[in-house]
């Protein structure tokens, strides 16, 4: 795994770190990162997910079906989206958000 354009690269999809501290929700993806890669098993293809928070916990699973994951959080990340997805060669998009942040959500420009 690797965050933020390799700031932080890690073997796990979980930091356990943040399972004795007020925020165990951090556990997944290392709290809210503006992108991550995480290497998958799967043979081909690669996910571009775009979540909030809510999308923290899901990203575990598509890691078996898919090549490479990439992760954006909007909130954070302040490229452009479709150029990313471009030069990743992203080939599946998948947006996950909780009903009430993605009405609000003032990055979201489709």
């Amino acid at each position: 795994m690797s965050y933020n354009n390799g700031q932080y690269e890690t073997d796990s999809i979980y930091e356990r770190k943040y399972l004795s501290g007020s925020d165990q929700y951090a556990v997944f993806l290392n709290s809210n990162q503006a992108q991550t890669v995480i290497e998958g098993s799967g043979k081909s293809g690669k996910l571009l997910l775009i979540k909030d928070s809510y999308g923290n916990t899901f990203s575990q699973f598509p890691v078996e079906d898919y090549a490479e994951v990439h992760v954006l959080d909007l909130r954070f990340f302040k490229g452009d989206v479709a150029e990313y997805a471009r030069e990743n060669g992203i080939t599946d998009v998948l947006v996950l958000y909780g009903a009430q942040n993605f009405v609000k959500d003032t990055n979201l420009c489709f």
